[in-house]
Parts: structure tokens; sequence; C-alpha cells
């Protein structure tokens, strides 16, 4: 049986021996409780091996190994001040002055971690202060840590990827750089193509060019290159130069005289616009001669082409007009001569036929030939200073007999005369071709001849005017073709109006034509005057 041996001692006075007391702090279960604090209490405590407690707040937290007891801690005490505190500044009155302070059976972390006490062994109504933080959250912080190493770790593993990545991009883009570029210098090579760049005014251009037109190697001045360029072609390219900054791609073509002769050249660029840096041209200079040679040879060969059709068009227009009159010629002749119980009468009309499609027949003929002598310049014209009024009343005089009523036949000439100079005779065969025209076309109304100076006296309009049927927009350009005619069954072959065109070119004028279908048409040949 066990005998409860429990001693209290109560110190009472200053005047214990130390070693009495030294003979108590050695007991395994002898314990100190402080219930005051001072000079002496507290080197008392130093004695005791055991934890020691206390029933006051003082020096409780501090570094004095008082591992607890009952009291009201001073972190309690505060909050009570400082809810009184708050009701004194919200004007509200404690019930009571004095508030007594709850106990509490209090433990300090620190000092059950020296004496080796675990938490577990410590009843449920004790409060253990001072815990750290990382041992009050040691789980959390655990997981939190795991969990930041494993983003940490996914991040390194994302950022190296990405790294990879773009370590394969650029090699990839680098390799692709350089392919470009050997194809880029295969392309060059050999084929009079030649790179630049253009920064401010001077130009940066590759060995080989600079080898072409025997400069030092280095940069070239805008002044430097512009005695190449052809003179007709220079205005051109400087308008160019001085624009180059408002368009990002350009092609230019000029004529250079680079390799001692003038060549066809082309330059074309891109602008290349950086942040922070003032914009650069790049581009390249190529000798395009070979393809202009070729281009010249597409065009001729086209016009030789256009030519062999419109010769072979003609032969089978000329091909169907003859063959026209012809017919009729040969068809009469052998009813005549084969035929001899036709009448007078019917005969006469037979030689009258025939006699009619014999003058178209060499009206045909003389026109081909008065137009091939035309285009061949075999034609000769006697210029000569001529009075406008009076060759258009000559005109007026000669065909105011053959425009029979019920047309009225009308001039139209002003009180001032000019001159031009002009061949008489083919103006006046123009003239009848507008008025032998006008005449077949208009059947009532009137046919006007005169002229007029629209815009001074630097030009002289000579016009035939009717009120016949008019010809439609969309034929306004053909009737000056070779062969075209409005009616199949009209006489004439379709070739006055074209030959008039080329007589009015060789006295240096044109003809414009005003016409609307139902009203009429008015053919003006232009002229410049003379003093």
């Amino acid at each position: 049986m066990l005998l409860d041996t429990t001693k209290i001692v109560r110190m009472t006075s200053d005047s214990i021996a130390i070693r009495h007391l030294m003979w108590l702090g050695r007991g395994d279960n002898t314990l100190l409780l402080y219930t005051k604090r001072d000079y002496t209490t507290k080197r008392v405590g130093m004695l005791f091996d055991n934890p020691t407690f206390q029933t006051i707040n003082e020096g409780f937290g501090f570094a004095d190994y008082l591992l607890g007891g009952y009291f009201t801690p001073l972190e309690s005490q505060i909050r009570y001040m400082a809810t009184g505190i708050k009701e004194r500044l919200e004007g509200r009155m404690p019930r009571q002055q004095v508030t007594e302070c709850a106990k509490q059976y209090v433990l300090n972390w620190h000092v059950l971690q020296k004496y080796g006490i675990p938490l577990e062994s410590i009843p449920v109504e004790y409060t253990v202060m001072y815990i750290p933080f990382s041992e009050r959250y040691r789980y959390p912080i655990l997981i939190g840590s795991i969990l930041g190493a494993v983003f940490v770790l996914t991040v390194i593993v994302l950022l190296s990827f990405s790294l990879l990545r773009e370590r394969r991009r650029k090699r990839e883009a680098l390799r692709n750089l350089l392919y470009e570029h050997e194809t880029l210098c295969l392309a060059i090579e050999g084929n009079s193509t030649y790179a630049w760049r253009l920064e401010g005014d001077s130009v940066s251009c590759d060995s080989q060019f600079c080898e072409l037109i025997h400069h030092r190697p280095g940069r070239l001045l805008l002044d430097e290159i512009t005695p190449y360029i052809h003179p007709d072609d220079l205005p051109a390219f400087r308008k160019n130069i001085a624009a180059r900054h408002e368009r990002t791609h350009h092609k230019g073509q000029y004529r250079c005289n680079f390799t001692g002769e003038f060549q066809w050249w082309e330059f074309s660029y891109n602008t290349i616009h950086t942040p922070g840096h003032a914009p650069i041209i790049a581009g390249l200079l190529q000798n395009i001669q070979e393809l202009k040679d070729h281009e010249q040879e597409l065009i001729e060969s086209r016009e030789l082409a256009e030519q062999a059709e419109l010769k072979q068009s003609f032969l089978n227009n000329m091909s169907h007009e003859i063959r026209t009159p012809l017919n009729a010629i040969v068809g009469f002749s052998d009813m005549l001569a084969n035929e001899p119980e036709f009448s007078n009468e019917e005969r006469q009309e037979f030689v009258d036929i025939i006699n009619t499609n014999t003058k178209l027949l060499l009206k045909l003929v003389g026109d081909v030939l008065e137009l091939s002598r035309i285009e061949s310049g075999n034609l000769s014209f006697t210029f000569q200073r001529e009075s406008v009024c009076r060759l258009l009343d000559d005109v007026y005089q000669t065909h105011s007999l053959l425009i029979r009523p019920p047309l009225q036949f009308l001039k139209d000439f002003p009180p001032e005369d000019v001159q031009v100079n002009v061949d008489p005779m083919r103006l006046t065969q123009v003239l009848t071709n507008f008025l032998n025209n006008a005449n077949k076309f208009t059947k009532g109304g009137s046919i006007r001849l005169g002229y007029c100076c629209p815009s001074g006296m630097s030009e002289v309009h000579l016009y035939v005017e009717d009120t016949g049927i008019g010809i439609p927009h969309s034929e306004q350009k053909m009737i000056f073709e070779r062969f075209y005619k409005r009616s199949e069954f009209s006489q004439g072959v379709g070739l006055g109006l074209s030959i008039c065109v080329l007589i009015v070119e060789k006295m240096g004028g044109r003809i414009e034509l005003q016409s609307e279908e139902g009203r009429g048409s008015r053919f003006t040949v232009v002229l410049p005057c003379i003093e």
C-alpha cells in the first residue's frame, strides 16, 4: 500500500537556508508553485529540477521556463481591456466598473518541449500557448509545400518543354533561312540580279554590282546613280524615289547604262519598318533586257498576225464585193446574148443594170487602189493655202444640182473667212463622200454644209449635217472600218469613210461624228488654221 507522502512547504520568509532549498528542489516529485514574483522567488525557481507552476501571470511566456498554471494570461487581460475601451469609445458604460477576468489553465509549449511532455497527455481543459506557426499548421504547410513543389516542378517542366520547342523552332527557322539564302544566291548568281539597300540618301550594293559599274565597294549616293539613268526615264525615277516612304512595295523599270549601253533594268523593293529605327528599303536590281526583247518579239509577232488577219479579211471582203457586180454583169450579159425574144425595154433595163454594176466595180477597184497608195505613202498630196469659204462654196455649187427636192440643201458660212493648208482636191473628195452618204440616207428634211471656229482661230470645223436616219451609238466607231456597211443591200463597198480618215490624217486633222438614231448625223472635219 502506498501512502500519501505529499508535503506542502510554504516559504513565508527569505531566511530559509539555501542548503535546505536545494535539498527540497532536487526531488523528482518536488514542484514549485509561484504565488508571487520577485527577485527572491525568481532565483529560487532555478534550484528546482521539475517545471514550476504559478497562479499569477507575471513572467509567463518569458525565458523563465514556467510551465504554466491557473491564472488569467496577459492576452486575455488585453482582450478584456480592449472590450472596455471600445464600449467607452462608443459612449456606453460597462455594467460594472471592475470586471473580474476569468482564469484558465494555461501551459507554455516551449517548456513542454523542454521537458519532453507530449501534447496528447495534456487534459482537454488546458490551453497550450505559444505554439509556433509551423507547428500549429504543420499538415497544411506540408500539403501546401508539396503542392507548391509540384506546381514549381510542373512550371519548370513546361518552361523546359517550351524552351526546347523554341530552340527547335529557331533551328528550323535558321535552317530555312540558310536554305533561302543559298537559293537566293543561286538565283542571283549569273542572272544579272543584284541586292541593294537604301538608307537615307545612300545605297548599299553587293560587291558584284560595284564591280559591274567599276565603283569601289561600299555605299553609293543617289546622285552617283542618276547619271546611269536614261534622260527620258530620269523624271519617273526621281518621282518614285521621292515617294519611296509612302508605299511599302514598288517595281519600276528604267533604261540604265550600267554595262556600256542602255538596257532595261527593274528596281523592286520593300520598305521594312522597325520600332525605334528609321525605315529601311531593301530590294533587287535585275536586268530585264532579254525579257523586253521577248516582249517586243511577241508584239511584232502579234502585229504580223493581225496584219495577216486583216489581209485575209480584206481579200475575203474584196472577193465578195467584186463577185457581186461581176455576177450581175455576167448574168445579164448572158441573158442578152442567149435570149433574143426580150423586148427593147427589157434589153435597155438589162443594159442599165450592167452599166451600173460596171461603174460599181470600177469604183471598188479605184477605192482599193487609192487606199493602197495612201497606206504605202505613194499617194501624192499637193498642199496649198486655201480659203475655207471659197472651197466650201465650190462644193456647194457642185452638189446643189445633185441634191434634189424634197431635200433642202443649205449652207451655213459665217462672215469671217479662215485659211488652211490642205490639198483642195483631197478635201473636196472627203466632203463629197459625206454629202453623198447624207443624200443616200436622208429621205426628207435638209442637208447642211458649213464651217465654224468654236475654239477661236486655232481650228476650223467643216461639217456636213443631215436629218436622215442617224447612226446608233454602238455603230458610230464601226462605220469608219473598212468594208463596213449598215445594210448589205445598199450601194458601195464600205471603203469611203476609211479612205476619208486616212486623207484627213495626212492633212494633220481629224474626223468627228455626232449622231442620234432617227434624227440625223453630223460629220465634221477638224483642221488647223493658218494665219
